[in-house]
């Protein structure tokens, strides 16, 4: 069994796998009224789909210490009993569904007070529902203190909620970042300039927390393992680097930090950043084996082979899915062979496996790739390094000639659908139970699409046409035929 479904135990809470959610904000809060800050039927929704999915711990977004520690009035908050009720349903629901409900607990510092991100992200004043945001230069030490007791009277509340994992966030901008990096923390008294200095905030924060987190639950930390400035040699700002989080982990764990969830940049807009998939692994392993506190791996993680091999080469002890989940909240719980990469990670995933040329596609069960020709040409080992599937060129013949053999007849292998899967590098099969409405319903259109345009190199004249007859078994929707 791959190791990412191998439960995770911390203190005494066993995670039942290695793959979780990490936050993501949804922007979806009441922004005023009695509701402000509290969950709805749409954060239920979003985080009870991926538990139901499979994913071993969802956690909460950004949720406000304050309410001006939130970054938009939009976002979640728990600084009032008041907004508890709304959390306990999560946690409700991700307990019953066999998931860990987890929460990360920020301060935005300097970067509140915006709008939404789709719209642009611009600063609100008063009148707009906004407020006056503060960073390090800023706060004086009573401020400094008031936001400590926050962050623990938020965690109270977490556990209190139900919820069995605390994250603090220490990185991507957010306060406790902004006290971190000296190329946002200005200050010349005992929070600013040295490495001591500008950690002071963070572990004053993490003690708080711990003294009130009970003990046989995990605290993480997310951080920003580097700002990507320092590391740039045509930028001489100087910024948070590697070696200051392997400092700071060592640190982090001497306080009863249990994991760090290792993430990168955020504190400049203009940071020049190698993004490509997996990209801050290496630095999750870094940090894992410089200090022997356990991380979790994020970033463009979005293939079972990719995520399982970051475990297997222990560059991390678990993995956090984010915008994949979004995509496929059953990413987890997908059966082994038939998982389907989306769009949007295809091309990462190309790149990173430098496929053929051409597209491939499965028909009754084989792949092949359709070349300028429109041939089929079974995949080997010299091209991509996908095993031969021996694919026969009558296949392709066939469709040619306006027939698709397995559509059409339910040929093929033993267990084919018979579907043809075009779009992707390699597809599996889909299979009855797993299959996703949602998604056949985003690819019937390219799938039909592809077909015809292939045939219409050599038949301008055939016509997609649906019959009136019952579909191919596990598709979902009209089955196109060609006649």
């Amino acid at each position: 069994m791959s190791q990412l479904f191998e439960p995770y135990r911390l203190r005494s809470l066993t995670i039942p796998n290695r793959v979780w959610m990490p936050p993501m904000n949804q922007y979806s809060a009441a922004s005023q009224g009695p509701d402000v800050g509290v969950p709805t039927d749409w954060h239920v929704a979003h985080q009870g789909a991926r538990a139901a999915g499979g994913a071993g711990l969802i956690l909460t977004e950004g949720t406000g210490v304050s309410p001006t520690g939130r970054t938009t009035p939009y976002d979640l908050g728990i600084w009032s009993d008041a907004q508890l009720p709304g959390f306990r349903r999560i946690t409700g629901l991700l307990t019953s569904l066999g998931a860990v409900p987890g929460i990360q607990l920020s301060h935005s510092g300097s970067k509140g007070s915006t709008d939404r991100q789709w719209l642009g992200r611009r600063r609100l004043g008063p009148e707009q529902g906004g407020w006056r945001p503060v960073g390090p230069d800023e706060l004086a030490l009573a401020d400094i203190d008031r936001i400590v007791d926050e962050f623990a009277a938020a965690a109270r509340r977490a556990a209190a909620a139900g919820y069995q994992v605390v994250e603090l966030l220490a990185g991507h901008g957010y306060l406790i970042h902004q006290f971190l990096s000296p190329v946002s923390n200005h200050r010349t008294d005992s929070y600013g300039g040295s490495f001591g200095n500008r950690t002071r905030f963070a572990l004053r924060v993490v003690d708080a927390v711990r003294a009130v987190w009970p003990d046989g639950l995990p605290l993480f930390v997310r951080v920003s393992a580097t700002d990507w400035l320092t590391e740039n040699p045509s930028d001489d700002r100087e910024g948070w680097t590697v070696d200051d989080t392997v400092r700071l982990a060592k640190a982090l764990a001497g306080r009863g930090v249990d994991l760090l969830d290792v993430s990168s940049g955020g504190i400049v807009p203009d940071a020049k950043i190698p993004v490509g998939p997996g990209y801050q692994v290496p630095l999750a392993a870094r940090v894992k084996a410089e200090s022997g506190v356990p991380v979790a791996a994020v970033g463009m993680i979005t293939d079972p082979d990719q995520a399982a091999k970051i475990l297997a080469n222990s560059e991390a002890d678990a993995i956090l899915i984010g915008r994949e989940l979004l995509r496929h909240p059953s990413w987890p719980s997908t059966p082994p062979g038939h998982w389907e990469p989306s769009r949007a990670s295809r091309s990462r995933i190309a790149a990173r496996t430098e496929p053929p040329p051409g597209r491939r596609a499965r028909v009754g069960g084989s792949d092949f790739r359709a070349g300028a020709t429109g041939y089929a040409e079974g995949a080997d080992a010299s091209r991509g390094g996908v095993r031969s599937t021996g694919v026969p060129e009558t296949i392709w013949a066939r469709a040619r000639s306006g027939v698709v053999a397995p559509a059409a007849s339910g040929a093929g292998p033993a267990g084919s659908t018979g579907r043809v899967r075009p779009d992707s590098w390699e597809v599996p099969r889909a299979h009855p139970e797993t299959a996703h409405p949602r998604r056949d319903r985003r690819h019937h259109g390219p799938r039909r699409s592809f077909l015809v345009r292939a045939l219409r190199k050599s038949a301008p004249s055939v016509k997609p046409v649906t019959p009136a007859g019952p579909g191919v078994p596990g598709f979902r929707g009209p089955v196109t035929r060609f006649s």
